[in-house]
């Protein structure tokens, strides 16, 4: 078998199950493990997966520029937001990142509510500003242009200040090993103090992100308490979640 094919079939079997040692890649193709670990180096030098050590991981590949990401998943997001809505309760503090998902979750928001949300988000705040009780706090900081969302240290020393009641964290990748990742390092600093300064978290979570990982680790499924996930998702996934005490609510 030619390398090419053999990372191929590499990339296939660490998509479908989510997780793969080296021996057992080595059994499966019958080469050797050195061969196999040359594989993962250079397939994670390319982006094709994440190398741990002992396997590898599958790697989210999907866009990293805003505009491409809102394009994607459109209605499977417009489910999940009005699911999500039903966490929300008057007079709630919400921390909101800038993911897409939670730009449809803000464009669903009922004007009658009573908040205060608290983003790193130029454009939730915009999409926030014709809601008449909700309170905005736009926090600044270093300008991320490819996620529209602010970054660095001022963001981290604000978020600091604040004990929210309930933050929804918008994810890249997620694992139920590896956990919540993303691709940019600056972002996941801001997201990990996301998930401190809030009393519980939410993800609405579309399926293209399940059992994947990105370069940067956020946090781990211990730190999350609600899992918004499509019906159609496997039971599977429902089952891993849950080990983790999180509440899996099917949009």
């Amino acid at each position: 078998m030619l390398k090419g094919e053999r990372q191929q079939q590499i990339v296939e079997i660490v998509q479908l199950e989510g997780k793969v040692t080296s021996a057992e890649l080595s059994k499966r193709l019958d080469v050797s493990e050195d061969t196999i670990r040359r594989d993962l180096r250079e397939m994670d030098e390319n982006g094709w997966i994440k190398r741990v050590h002992g396997g590898a991981f599958p790697i989210h590949a999907g866009p990293l520029l805003f505009s491409d990401r809102n394009q994607a998943y459109s209605e499977e997001k417009m489910r999940l937001a009005k699911k999500g809505l039903e966490l929300i309760k008057d007079g709630q503090v919400i921390i909101m990142d800038g993911s897409t998902t939670n730009l449809q979750l803000v464009k669903a928001l009922p004007h009658t509510l009573h908040l205060t949300i608290i983003t790193n988000s130029p454009v939730i705040s915009l999409e926030l500003a014709e809601h008449p009780h909700v309170k905005v706090i736009l926090l600044g900081g270093n300008f991320l242009k490819a996620s529209l969302v602010t970054i660095g240290s001022p963001v981290i020393s604000a978020l600091k200040q604040i004990k929210a009641d309930l933050c929804f964290l918008g994810v890249y990748a997620i694992h139920h090993e590896f956990g919540i990742s993303v691709p940019h390092y600056e972002e996941s600093l801001v997201k990990q103090q996301m998930l401190e300064s809030a009393n519980q978290t939410a993800i609405l979570l579309t399926q293209n992100k399940v059992n994947t990982v990105s370069h940067f680790f956020v946090g781990g499924l211990s730190d999350v308490d609600f899992l918004v996930i499509e019906k159609g998702a496997p039971a599977l996934l429902e089952e891993l979640y849950q080990e983790y005490d999180i509440e899996v609510v099917r949009a």
